[in-house]
């Protein structure tokens, strides 16, 4: 399909006597993005070759009255064209390979999000919660569907819902973690003890995004 592509190109760049000599870069840009590296190099030779049989053949955009300059035109078209394909396949490439090490470490922290002794749970700074992990769904007898996005404060004990709430409003001006012993209710009505470690994530420009809390069961102590 490429070759057929650069053909169908060159033929209408070199057989007509119009300025669309910057058609040619299309093969080049798709070779870039389809096949990365190795199909640039592959792109770019055809179309040097190419556009150099035309160009001695007497037509195409690059021909003048000077064949010293008609190689030269052709020459310097011909070395854009493919530092430019060869400059997109590498970016590109490296862009695919950033996003798999991307999802291979999303697919690892979601593992051990999952995994770890203690709950967590991530919610936005008006308490909605976005994100839970197993163990935390588990020690209130709930299912991870149920409460997503529903307030941490309907999970707590009547009692300790203004506590929580004042650590959320001194979240997003507090550097060092917060820590709170809550109440929680369990699915069966019965109450939980756990001890809280609340910590406000930042942007690149430092604006406080969202919280994360870390707990840890201690009904046995209380």
């Amino acid at each position: 399909a490429l070759i057929l592509t650069t053909l169908l190109v060159w033929h209408l760049v070199f057989s007509r006597s119009l300025a669309v000599e910057y058609f040619m870069f299309l093969p080049l840009i798709w070779a870039a993005f389809r096949y990365q590296q190795r199909g640039a190099i592959t792109a770019a030779m055809f179309t040097s070759c190419l556009s150099g049989i035309g160009t001695v053949m007497g037509s195409g955009p690059f021909t003048n009255a000077d064949p010293r300059l008609s190689l030269i035109l052709l020459q310097a078209f011909v070395g854009i064209g493919s530092v430019t394909s060869l400059v997109l396949a590498a970016s590109h490439s490296e862009y695919r390979k950033a996003e798999g090490f991307l999802a291979k470490s999303q697919a690892h922290l979601g593992v051990i999000f999952n995994q770890v002794a203690v709950g967590i749970y991530e919610t936005d700074l008006n308490g909605i919660l976005l994100l839970l992990n197993d163990k935390f769904c588990g020690m209130l007898g709930r299912a991870k569907h149920d409460i997503a996005g529903s307030k941490v404060f309907d999970l707590l004990y009547e009692e300790d819902i203004p506590k929580l709430k004042q650590i959320y409003e001194a979240l997003p001006f507090s550097v060092e973690p917060q820590m709170a012993e809550l109440r929680f209710c369990h699915a069966h009505g019965s109450i939980v003890w756990f001890s809280c470690c609340f910590s406000v994530m930042r942007d690149l420009e430092q604006k406080p995004g969202f919280a994360i809390a870390v707990v840890l069961e201690i009904t046995d102590r209380k």
